[in-house]
């Protein structure tokens, strides 16, 4: 009987462009910080209900650390910055002077992540600047996990798969005495297969590690859409299974602010 060769899976298209998770900050690595405004460790606990407040005309945090830390990306989750004409940059100093990394003037209040070249370095600052006291809930900036490829079919994308509650208050007699709406962000899984097992075991497992206990961003189609970025905490073990002959798949379940 002829041997058939094994289908690989299909390399990425424009369509199909592999999803990217930020979980590593370089902001929770030893070392020390010089900031203005108030509480800026709350942007980095990972919570939204409560954020880094900023002065009437923004805020400063640089970060030092005991060493150097690679860093591609950079997530800011849980802020009112468009509510105060506020704009949030990340640089990085290269040993002569600082250089900008990303930065972003957000529309609204939705999460967002920005990819950059790799870049190496000890100290990072993040600038806001605005127009009165804004609040910055999460600011994440590290080392990002790409995936191998895409999973563009089957998954929901954020802005179209919303989580709502909806409440219809009724008479006795089923007359329609209001309606409430009330939006809580989304709710899904994300499925991906065909994951090579020893990469699974060399990258994926650090991040299985991370989400058991703290946030991460999620760009699920970087290049087509860009602005399409969540914050997610996993609502359970991430479930990784021997797919088929040489594969891996893993699921993700998770909650996330969009």
């Amino acid at each position: 009987m002829p041997i058939r060769p094994r289908l690989l899976p299909a390399a990425p298209t424009a369509g199909n462009q592999p999803p990217v998770i930020g979980y590593h900050s370089v902001f929770v690595q030893t070392g020390t910080f010089v900031t203005t405004g108030t509480d800026y460790a709350n942007a980095l606990d990972g919570l939204t209900y409560d954020g880094w407040l900023t002065t009437a005309t923004g805020a400063v945090m640089t970060f030092t650390g005991s060493r150097s830390h690679d860093c591609d990306y950079f997530g800011v989750a849980g802020h009112n910055l468009h509510q105060h004409g506020g704009t949030i940059s990340l640089e990085y100093y290269n040993g002569a002077a600082w250089v900008e990394l990303a930065a972003c003037a957000p529309g609204t209040s939705s999460p967002f992540m920005q990819l950059f070249t790799k870049v190496t370095s000890n100290q990072y600052r993040v600038t806001v600047a605005c127009t009165s006291a804004a609040t910055i809930g999460v600011v994440m900036a590290g080392r990002r996990l790409t995936m191998p490829h895409g999973n563009y079919v089957g998954f929901g994308p954020f802005p179209l798969q919303q989580v709502t509650k909806l409440y219809t208050a009724q008479a006795q007699r089923g007359q329609i005495l209001g309606r409430s709406t009330i939006r809580s962000g989304y709710s899904g899984t994300f499925d991906i297969d065909f994951l090579d097992p020893q990469w699974m075991r060399d990258t994926f497992q650090a991040f299985i590690t991370h989400a058991r206990d703290a946030g991460w961003f999620l760009l699920w189609n970087p290049a087509r859409h860009p602005n399409e970025a969540a914050y997610c905490m996993t609502t359970g073990d991430v479930d990784v299974q021997n797919s088929r002959t040489r594969y891996m798949a893993a699921r993700i379940p998770f909650e996330a602010r969009v």
